[in-house]
């Protein structure tokens, strides 16, 4: 009873803070201040960012278990799909958050985006029911997204915006606010072995979140993270391995007030 009441609680404080704050997150961004690595994205990065573009690969999916602030009615679990088709990619993504007797999101999300030459365009659509499958009704709501990229061999760059419908789960509902987060990576060259990257999120009667990170490969076989982010201000790593094709990655953060949470997910794209 204890952590079903901590665990209502760390939802409240998470809701209280920013209305975008349950939304999906890419696997590597809790490693990286909110980040994430444009120039080698996985399949659920293409998802959140709908106007990036998978760098060699045809095709990528990944799956990743997420638990935050070491509550296990707080955990996620995700499986995310690319494809591209140039100059065409696109994405699908759907997840659960929440325990189903206490709180819980389900949602699915479906992205395309268009590359001319150094420039893409995505849109993305969500639906999502929040609910409790024993106790109160699910409400439903479906809402539009949109991103805009730019990429060359120094820097990368990507503007996207979220709820852009400003969409309510029920009529008496307060509306969910659009975002906008604009993502950065800058790198010495094509094949870099260093990334630094860098975010900020805005919303209306929010304070700005701003995250930065680099990602560091150490060996052929992977890579190191670390990042901070503010609003509040937490600091991560993480790890990222590949071999043959799949990539396993691990990544947590710390919340000065709620505590730890990770992040693990399991790649493989060709």
């Amino acid at each position: 009873m204890m952590t079903k009441s901590l665990s209502l609680l760390a939802v409240w404080l998470i809701m209280a803070t920013a209305a975008n704050a349950l939304e999906p997150i890419a696997p590597e961004s809790r490693g990286l201040g909110g980040a994430v690595v444009l120039s080698a994205p996985l399949a659920s990065t293409l998802a959140y960012v709908p106007a990036g573009a998978m760098s060699h690969q045809h095709w990528a999916f990944d799956a990743s278990f997420d638990r935050r602030y070491e509550l296990k009615d707080l955990d996620q679990l995700a499986l995310a799909a690319a494809y591209q088709l140039s100059p065409v990619m696109f994405s699908l993504a759907f997840t659960q958050f929440g325990e189903p007797t206490l709180y819980t999101e389900w949602s699915s999300r479906l992205g395309a985006a268009v590359r001319v030459d150094s420039i893409s365009v995505g849109l993305y659509l969500t639906d999502m029911i929040i609910g409790q499958t024993t106790h109160w009704e699910k409400f439903r709501y479906t809402t539009l997204g949109a991103g805009l990229s730019f990429r060359s061999a120094y820097c990368l760059a990507a503007l996207t915006g979220d709820n852009l419908t400003s969409p309510k789960p029920y009529e008496t509902a307060v509306a969910w606010r659009p975002y906008y987060t604009f993502y950065v990576e800058a790198r010495r060259g094509s094949a870099s072995t260093y990334s630094l990257t860098g975010r900020v999120t805005m919303e209306d009667g929010q304070t700005p979140q701003y995250g930065i990170g680099q990602k560091v490969q150490v060996s052929p076989l992977g890579s190191l993270m670390m990042g901070v982010s503010t609003a509040p201000f937490e600091f991560g790593g993480g790890v990222v391995l590949h071999f043959s094709g799949f990539s396993l990655t691990w990544a947590a953060n710390n919340h000065p007030d709620l505590g730890f949470s990770y992040t693990v997910a399991l790649g493989y794209g060709e």
